[in-house]
């Protein structure tokens, strides 16, 4: 069992996305992972995304026999390029960009973090990678797990060779950026953007865990 729940509508003009994951009860090790949400339909030419966002709900439960966390996000992500020149179907050598909102089993109560990271996929189905790197962009306080809204953005800056995370609330912006030094002319292998919810949770014995997240406002 991975999901249970999962709603994708437009609310008020206005993307909604709910979706709830759980890990399995066969071992007290690693994670179930699953995710939820919308692909964009022509990926390739997007360089740049910027959305406002709200989390209203969220929860990330932690099994005490496994030593892997619960982690319940909101992302922006996509392939941008490739490194080498690509192989369709094998994901090998593509560079993927993301920003996220995410909470971790054990994070302080009605604490989010916002992230932007890059890596590269080091085998073709992009299951194991390397060249990771993450900045961080703060955190969002939520009281009564009600969120303020966010502005989140993230451009990919070829010229420039980095890709530029920002996030924007009433306090003002959180900005940062990480450099690559890959070729990046060719196109992504497995060429994707999406905004989705992606939950990876805690496999336990003693009782089934899981991560949800509401967000009705992208």
């Amino acid at each position: 069992m991975r999901d249970l729940e999962a709603s994708r509508l437009i609310d008020a003009g206005q993307l909604r996305l709910l979706y709830r994951g759980f890990g399995n009860t066969s071992s007290d090790s690693g994670t179930t992972i699953s995710a939820f949400g919308v692909f964009f339909p022509d990926p390739n030419p997007i360089t740049t995304v910027q959305a406002d966002v709200q989390v209203v709900d969220f929860q990330a439960l932690d099994c005490a026999a496994n030593t892997s966390t619960t982690e319940a996000r909101m992302d922006f992500r996509g392939a941008f390029f490739n490194s080498v020149a690509s192989t369709p179907g094998d994901s090998t050598n593509d560079l993927r960009a993301k920003i996220v909102i995410t909470r971790h089993a054990g994070d302080p109560t009605n604490s989010l973090r916002v992230v932007g990271e890059m890596f590269q996929c080091i085998s073709a189905t992009c299951s194991t990678f390397g060249s990771f790197v993450q900045k961080s962009l703060g955190t969002i306080s939520c009281p009564g797990r009600i969120c303020p809204t966010q502005t989140l953005f993230m451009q990919w800056e070829p010229a420039n060779n980095l890709f530029r995370f920002r996030r924007t609330d009433i306090a003002g912006p959180a900005e940062d950026t990480i450099p690559y030094a890959f070729a990046d002319a060719s196109l992504p292998s497995f060429a994707f953007k999406t905004i989705d919810i992606l939950h990876a949770v805690e496999n336990c014995t003693s009782a089934r865990k899981r991560a949800s997240r509401d967000t009705p406002r992208a």
